[in-house]
């Protein structure tokens, strides 16, 4: 019964942040240099991609476009607002001189969602305990990665708490997955949802919960615990996918 179990497992619903990368090609190959020029400092070059990253405030969204033509695009929580977003690109650099560029195969690559559970993870305890779904090799990359089958997403445990979700292009799926490790309200097309209670899926046990760091928990009376002892290492190392995950090579 719910009366019956500890209070310091009496946990507020995280939120689930979803966010949309999508590619285009625009019809045209660019030389990044002259196009950096004539961007007047909207641009920037980034050379270990060999791309021009670009920024807009509304809507709020980052791209990345390639000598060859390819634009992708990120920031956007729904996919109506990621396509407003990559139209504005076009017409962006349409206006620096490109009037033959066109917004063409636009598609949807994938979708992101990220949230934070406020507490720190045992990780090799985790690894340790799922060893038949997870993969953990700190030397190569920081998180834990959890492979769900249903539905079949790809998630990313950092120590700090920080949790991606990936492999799907339905929203929904990646909600239902964050379901399965912890309570969850979800922010996707401009709507908030929240799952059956604090303690929906309790056949799944919410996987995180049983793998909280006990001795780094400092509770507070609103139910915030010690993730505030995340170094600024951990935050570097959180980022998670997301262009970076469809190899943007030329």
């Amino acid at each position: 019964m719910a009366s019956e179990r500890a209070p310091e497992l009496q946990i507020k619903c995280v939120t689930l942040c979803v966010n949309y990368v999508c590619s285009a090609n625009l019809g045209m190959r660019f030389d990044l240099a002259s196009l950096l020029t004539k961007s007047q400092k909207r641009g920037e070059l980034v050379p270990k991609k060999n791309c021009i990253l670009m920024k807009i405030a509304s809507p709020k969204a980052t791209a990345m476009l390639f000598s060859n033509g390819k634009l992708v695009c990120t920031g956007a929580d729904n996919e109506d607002t990621i396509k407003t977003a990559a139209r504005r690109f076009t017409q962006i650099i349409q206006k620096m001189d490109y009037p033959g560029v066109n917004l063409i195969d636009f598609k949807i690559q994938n979708v992101v969602g990220t949230c934070d559970v406020g507490f720190r993870v045992l990780i090799e305890e985790l690894s340790f305990a799922h060893s038949d779904c997870t993969t953990y090799e700190p030397e190569l990359y920081p998180a834990l990665i959890y492979r769900l089958e249903k539905p079949k997403v790809k998630i990313l445990v950092f120590v700090s708490g920080k949790v991606v979700f990936t492999g799907s292009k339905d929203p929904r799926e990646l909600q239902a997955a964050c379901e399965q490790i912890y309570p969850v309200r979800i922010v996707a097309d401009g709507t908030i949802g929240r799952s059956g209670g604090v303690w929906a899926n309790e056949d799944n046990a919410q996987i995180l919960r049983q793998f909280r760091d006990s001795k780094l928990i400092e509770a507070t009376a609103d139910g915030k615990d010690g993730a505030a002892r995340s170094t600024a290492a951990d935050e570097e190392d959180d980022e998670g996918p997301t262009m970076e995950d469809d190899k943007m090579d030329d």
